[in-house]
């Protein structure tokens, strides 16, 4: 009853029982069967619940990122309003679908990360370390672009500290911050590794794989170059 599924997110059928093809590691289907398992409401209902309330969470982040790149707190209700105001963010906040989750986890990761590379602050090190994995495994083409704007802004807090002569400080965090992403990557290719053996164990699966899926998802040289 109540519209809840028995089987597993992590092997969750996507091609017809029995075939178990997993993509994303699923951090959002894990949170919307602990709601819908804790609750009355049903699977369809939890997992919308869950979307919209990750992307209302990502107000916190937001405002932290402005306030470590020193934009004007008057900004904030600005890109607030524009956040939950953007008709793409409305319909898709409201889906049962990772989308909101995985913006939640790179916000929070990029505004964890700018708080150590500006402050040192060690807690901020470990939760940026956590919401990598978390941003890195739920969606990485989500993940991806706020990696490289944390590279981005990690430039400015190290030629200040490099000027000022703290190039200890700068090699501790800088080293932390290389860390944290290198074990996130770590994490992306142990999941990765996983979901291809899975995907191996069926003849539908086999097809697949990250390789299998390889021209698909990047193309070849011949369609990049025009050739």
């Amino acid at each position: 009853g109540r519209g809840r599924s028995r089987v597993p997110p992590a092997t969750a059928p996507v091609l017809g029982a029995p075939w178990s093809v997993p993509f994303e590691c699923p951090v959002y289907q894990w949170l919307v069967a602990l709601l819908a398992s804790v609750s009355s409401a049903s699977s369809d209902h939890a997992g919308r619940a869950v979307s919209y309330a990750a992307l209302l969470l990502c107000l916190i982040p937001l405002r932290t990122i402005l306030r470590e790149v020193g934009v004007a707190k008057e900004a904030f209700p600005v890109s607030a309003a524009l956040l939950l105001m953007a008709p793409i963010t409305l319909f898709w906040g409201r889906t049962f679908m990772i989308e909101s989750a995985a913006l939640l986890f790179s916000l929070s990761f990029l505004a964890l990360h700018l708080q150590w590379v500006d402050g040192g602050r060690p807690r901020a090190a470990l939760g940026a370390l956590a919401f990598g994995i978390l941003g890195i495994l739920t969606k990485v083409t989500t993940f991806a672009p706020y990696g490289l704007l944390a590279l981005a802004l990690s430039v400015s807090p190290a030629v200040a500290l490099i000027r000022s002569g703290h190039w200890r400080t700068v090699a501790v965090r800088g080293g932390v911050a290389v860390g944290v992403a290198g074990i996130a990557l770590l994490a992306l290719i142990g999941w990765l590794s996983f979901s291809d053996q899975t995907k191996s164990l069926n003849m539908l699966g086999e097809h697949l794989t990250s390789q299998g899926l390889s021209a698909w998802n990047f193309g070849t040289y011949a369609q990049r170059s025009g050739e």
